[in-house]
């Protein structure tokens, strides 16, 4: 230090801060989430796939490609979970 300002004051300018104590504050974790906020992102990353329209699109397209020679295969690439709705 170079004596232009006394111990006792640097120390007590240090310490000094307008924070208020983080206790009072009720501070969550960075990465926290409602339940309301995990449960939309759960349901935002499903895929929802109707079975008797999917089994209408198939036999279509089966009837449409006959006599045309083999079939190529066709897949629905998706790193979503499958959920699937019967009527």
């Amino acid at each position: 230090m170079n004596n232009m300002v006394s111990p006792e004051d640097y120390k007590h300018a240090r310490n000094y801060t307008e924070r208020p104590e983080c206790r009072d504050l009720n501070l969550v974790p960075f990465n926290f989430e409602t339940p309301e906020i995990e449960q939309a992102r759960e349901r935002d990353s499903r895929v929802h796939v109707d079975m008797g329209k999917e089994g209408r699109h198939w036999r279509r397209a089966a009837e449409k490609d006959k006599g045309k020679g083999p079939k190529k295969e066709t897949s629905y690439k998706s790193r979503k979970p499958l959920v699937i709705l019967e009527r």
